[in-house]
């Protein structure tokens, strides 16, 4: 028991004279001077961050540009493409009026034919 009582003697002693981890003990100056450190990192990452956010923007308006200009190209083609199809539907139908009639005359005239030949066979 006395040997229980001089360990529990020693572990007080040790606990009322222990000293609590060092930490350190910052003055208001350090910790401003802390503060200001952390705000000019901070202040670095936004000006790279903006800059990048500007590289990107002017490469978005140049391709906008870009696509813009490729637009009325393609508007320009489109609109020659339906004049000559214009010109091809209203050719195209002038030409099939143009058989018809052609065709048709061809036939009047295979039908002449045709009764003369009848005819001619008739009378003799």
């Amino acid at each position: 028991m006395e040997r229980c009582s001089l360990v529990f003697f020693i572990y007080t002693l040790c606990t009322v004279f222990a000293s609590e981890p060092s930490c350190p003990v910052l003055s208001r100056y350090d910790y401003e001077e802390k503060i200001l450190e952390r705000v000019i990192r901070n202040e670095l990452v936004l000006q790279t961050t903006l800059q990048s956010i500007r590289e990107t923007n002017e490469k978005v308006i140049a391709e906008l540009h870009a696509l813009q200009e490729e637009k009325v190209k393609i508007n320009a083609v489109l609109e020659i493409i339906e004049r000559k199809q214009t010109y091809i539907e209203t050719y195209s139908a002038s030409t099939l009026t143009n058989l018809s009639k052609a065709l048709l005359e061809i036939q009047e005239r295979s039908n002449r034919i045709d009764n003369d030949t009848i005819g001619m066979i008739h009378t003799s």
